[in-house]
């Protein structure tokens, strides 16, 4: 049961579908370069892993967006923590985001039903992004312990 829940998780971030570069820019300002998830689970059924993306931002109307990277988490039964954030600009520099630009704050379903939902959103302040930057951010996680619904980063 877990390791199909894992892996339907696995293809809802990873995905299979065959989109062509020129759909993906055109739908969306901001390309995947690569999405990656690393998803172990331990005998007691509890998960741990990585996942990563780097995305490109090809249009102006969302370099708001690629600024502030997110996921959601439900720190009552899970962990999560940023592994690693950078930012590759168009003129191959590099620039690492000080651990100071992380912060964690109410996800949007608890902002509109404070005291009823209890998630969180991890969130990463990317600064100064331009066309053609890409964005590198690596998230760790880790069940507390085993859920008795099921696993979900969002």
């Amino acid at each position: 049961m877990v390791m199909v829940v894992c892996a339907g998780l696995a293809g809802l971030f990873v995905g299979d579908e065959q989109v062509s570069d020129e759909q993906e820019l055109s739908a969306h300002g901001i390309r995947i370069v690569e999405r990656g998830l690393d998803v172990e689970v331990a005998d007691d059924e509890t998960c741990a892993g990585t996942l990563v993306e780097v995305l490109e931002i090809t249009s102006a109307l969302e370099l708001k967006a690629a600024q502030q990277p997110t996921l959601t988490y439900d720190p009552r039964s899970q962990e999560l923590e940023l592994d690693s954030e950078k930012v590759i600009d168009p003129d191959g520099s590099v620039r690492e985001v000080a651990p100071s630009e992380t912060f964690d704050r109410p996800s949007s379903l608890d902002r509109g039903a404070p005291g009823f939902v209890s998630t969180k959103e991890k969130c990463v302040l990317l600064p100064h992004l331009i066309v053609g930057s890409q964005t590198h951010v690596a998230w760790r996680f880790k069940d507390k312990a085993p859920s008795s619904l099921d696993f979900s980063f969002t």
